[in-house]
Order: structure tokens, then C-alpha cells, then sequence
């Protein structure tokens, strides 16, 4: 998958993609040489959930606006839903942020034990998450690259 194919699909789908990238590159992931845990079906599907309920919230709220007709200029009292969003995102980046590592790990582990040495930025890890952990897939060598089988 390219990574401008995966920044559109992430755009389309309101940033709900990136877990599903997850449960997408999961076997490929976990069939990795690598003494880093897997990649649970359990933790990606907290994320989906997470964040679906997030972005349900969001449009439920951007309705509720519209609906009652408040001006851009004014400002809403914050509800406690809101806090609910805000902390329901949270916890869902926390959670992506823990696949993301886990997942630099496995493929830096796994092509060390193949031989080949990989240098995996944790600061990009942190900041691009699946974007760099695609690009970084998609930068394997032909002869390791197992993600091919998994696309």
C-alpha cells in the first residue's frame, strides 16, 4: 500500500483508518521474528471502538449546532459529552501509540535476526505512526518483505 493511498484513506474515513491498518497488517506483524508482544485483536478493536464512538460524538455535536443555530462567533458551554470526547480520543492515541511502538519494535527486531540492520525512528514513529510504519513496510527488501503476502 502506498502511504499517499493510506493518508487519503485515514482523511476519508475521519482517522478511523489507522486502527483498521492495524487489523489489516496484524498477521503480517505478528508473523514477524520478533520477542515483542503481538499484536492483539483485543487492543486493535479498543481503538476502532474508541474512536468510532469519538467521531459519533463529534458529528452528533456539529449537528446539535447546526441544528440550534449558533453562530460561529459564539461560544457553547462545554457539556460533560464533550469531556467524554475529549477523553475518549485521548485514551484511543494512547492506545495507537502503543500499536505504533509495538509494531516498530517487531519489524526492527525481526529484520535484525534476518540480518539486515533497519533504522527505525522512534521520533517519526511518535509523530506519523502508520504513515512511517508503512513507509518503513514498504521500504523492506524484496528478499524479507513478507507484507507482499499480507497486502
Amino acid at each position: 500500500m502506498s502511504v499517499a493511498l493510506l493518508v487519503l484513506l485515514t482523511f476519508v474515513t475521519c482517522g478511523v483508518y489507522s486502527p483498521i491498518w492495524f487489523l489489516r497488517r496484524r498477521d503480517f506483524l505478528n508473523a514477524l521474528d520478533s520477542s515483542e508482544k503481538e499484536i492483539t485483536d483485543g487492543l486493535v478493536i479498543s481503538v476502532l471502538v474508541v474512536w468510532s464512538i469519538s467521531l459519533v460524538i463529534t458529528i452528533l455535536a456539529v449537528v446539535a449546532v447546526v441544528v440550534a443555530g449558533v453562530s460561529e462567533g459564539s461560544s457553547a458551554s462545554s457539556s460533560p459529552i464533550d469531556g467524554i470526547d475529549r477523553l475518549l480520543s485521548f485514551a484511543g492515541g494512547v492506545m495507537l501509540l502503543m500499536l505504533s511502538f509495538r509494531a516498530k519494535n517487531r519489524i526492527a527486531q525481526h529484520m535484525l535476526r534476518m540480518g539486515h540492520h533497519v533504522e527505525m525512528s522512534g521520533l517519526a514513529t511518535f509523530f506519523l505512526q502508520t504513515y512511517y510504519l508503512q513507509y518503513k513496510i514498504n521500504q523492506l527488501p524484496e528478499q524479507v518483505d513478507v507484507a507482499r503476502h499480507f497486502d
